[in-house]
């Protein structure tokens, strides 16, 4: 079994580290700065680990958290943004929270941290869906990291896929197991075209990876009456009104006659080995990677992330 790249540092960790801080609320730029001497966590307590990142993933909550969650509630006091790492021990975490070095990633701590938040949260997709062989399944966004895990966990357990991106990223997602692809610069709007040619074929679930309010709205032209629209990031589709419009509003006074989901991931250990065992197995065949980025650069990195034109993870290099 390979295993994660070898610590360059002594056995004992330093005082000090470098970490990007939330200091206000905004978009990345204004909401985060680095510092580099930002003291190391205390020595870890009961079954608590202290994890040396190597490599961390980005992912574009982290940003949605920067511009809604105020810097002065209790659990947001300096917050260090992101949630997906990979190294070794270094960084307390509750042991229960990660999972083993996956066997097929070899020492690629960049693969290994993309495998995190994307992973999980496809998982709990796959939880509320009930996959099944032989479903037809809409991924929308299927070009960016969450949607090229659904693509392949989707087509891994049985499904036929049809993801949603741009020409310049089909063959990628063809690569990962889409069976079709939708250019949605050429048919626009989308779902005008998905009610021309599925109408017959209807989807059993739509994973959307972007937050278009519309793709639900239009649903009952291309989802079977007993699909799901399943929204898995934040966009138009989120917030009070949406949710109910969407979840309660009746269908006799103009509601959408489709069931409609919005998930939101708690990370866990449990969901971590889950998806660390269907990379084993091959079901997760490859984590894209779009770009890596040096610490200092964190910034640039959200920007890409934020631009919703990232082909798969972006990831900094930490240490």
């Amino acid at each position: 079994m390979e295993s994660p790249p070898k610590p360059t540092t002594t056995d004992s960790p330093p005082k000090t580290m470098k970490a990007w801080v939330g200091q206000r609320t905004g978009a990345p730029a204004q909401a985060i700065s680095l510092q580099t001497d930002r003291p190391v966590p205390g020595a870890p307590t009961g079954s608590d680990l202290l994890i040396k990142i190597s490599h961390a993933a980005l992912n574009p909550a982290d940003a949605v958290f920067m511009r809604f969650l105020p810097t002065l509630l209790p659990f947001r006091r300096a917050p260090i943004p992101g949630l997906d790492f990979a190294g070794h021990v270094y960084v307390v975490v509750p042991a229960e929270l990660v999972a083993p070095w996956p066997r097929g990633v070899g020492g690629s701590a960049a693969v290994a941290a993309g495998l995190g938040v994307v992973g999980q949260t496809a998982a709990i997709a796959l939880r509320e869906a009930g996959l099944m062989a032989g479903d037809r399944v809409l991924v929308n966004g299927a070009s960016g990291g969450l949607g090229n895990m659904l693509v392949q966990l989707s087509k891994g357990h049985g499904a036929y896929v049809v993801g949603v991106c741009s020409a310049e990223n089909e063959a990628l997602v063809r690569r990962l197991g889409a069976d079709e692809t939708i250019d949605y610069t050429v048919h626009d709007p989308l779902h005008a075209y998905l009610a021309k040619q599925y109408s017959e074929v209807p989807f059993d679930y739509i994973f959307d990876c972007v937050g278009h309010q519309v793709l639900f709205d239009y649903s009952p032209g291309y989802l079977a009456t007993t699909g799901k629209v399943i929204s898995l990031v934040g966009g138009a589709s989120h917030g009070v009104w949406p949710f109910l419009k969407n979840c309660m509003w009746p269908g006799f006074l103009g509601g959408t006659p489709r069931t409609y989901k919005i998930l939101g991931l708690k990370p866990s250990g449990e969901l971590q080995r889950q998806v660390v065992k269907w990379f084993d197995e091959g079901l997760i065949k490859e984590v894209p990677i779009d770009s890596e980025y040096d610490m200092e650069d964190v910034l640039k990195g959200y920007e890409r992330v934020v631009s919703k034109r990232s082909k798969g993870k972006v990831v900094i290099k930490v240490g």
